[in-house]
Parts: structure tokens; C-alpha cells; sequence
């Protein structure tokens, strides 16, 4: 459908463009371009909805990599304590 066509109104007999969803005059819904109204809001709904994904996939990414790397200090301190201990304990056997 072309920007510059235009209906006729079964209500009231005005002209308008066919792209608009009512009748600028009398206000009588027309379905053809009411139709793509909606349809443009639908799309815009999923993209907003692809946006929202990607967004919740990056903050999980980065959550999982930050949990990764406190996760990793927290047994490297455990490694390094055991270490400790066991150095501390052969150096009392002595």
C-alpha cells in the first residue's frame, strides 16, 4: 500500500490517506490502516524484546564471570592455607 493513496470514509465520505487508522473527521476505525498500526507496534514490541534477551544475556555473562573469578580467589586462599599448614606441621615434627 502506497503513502499517497487514499480511501473514502464509509462513514462520513471524506477522503484520507488509506495508511491512517481512523478517519481524521469523523473518527471511524479503518482496518486496513489500522491493520499496519498495529503490526508497526507488534515489531516494535519484539525488537524491544530481542533487546531485552541480549541485555539479560550480558548481565548473566558477566555475572557468571565475575562469580567465576571470586570462586577461584576464595580456593586458591584455601590451597595457600592448607599449604601453610602442612609446611607448619612438618616444621614441628622437626
Amino acid at each position: 500500500m502506497s503513502s499517497n493513496e487514499t480511501t473514502t470514509c464509509p462513514n462520513c465520505g471524506a477522503g484520507f490517506s488509506n495508511t491512517a487508522s481512523k478517519c481524521p473527521y469523523c473518527g471511524a476505525l479503518n482496518p486496513s490502516g489500522a491493520e499496519a498500526a498495529y503490526m508497526e507496534q507488534l515489531e516494535g514490541l519484539r525488537q524491544d524484546t530481542d533487546d531485552l534477551d541480549n541485555e539479560a544475556m550480558s548481565d548473566l555473562k558477566a555475572s557468571v564471570f565475575s562469580n567465576g573469578k571470586s570462586i577461584i580467589r576464595v580456593m586458591l586462599i584455601v590451597v595457600i592455607v592448607i599449604v601453610l599448614l602442612v609446611v607448619l606441621a612438618n616444621c614441628l615434627d622437626l
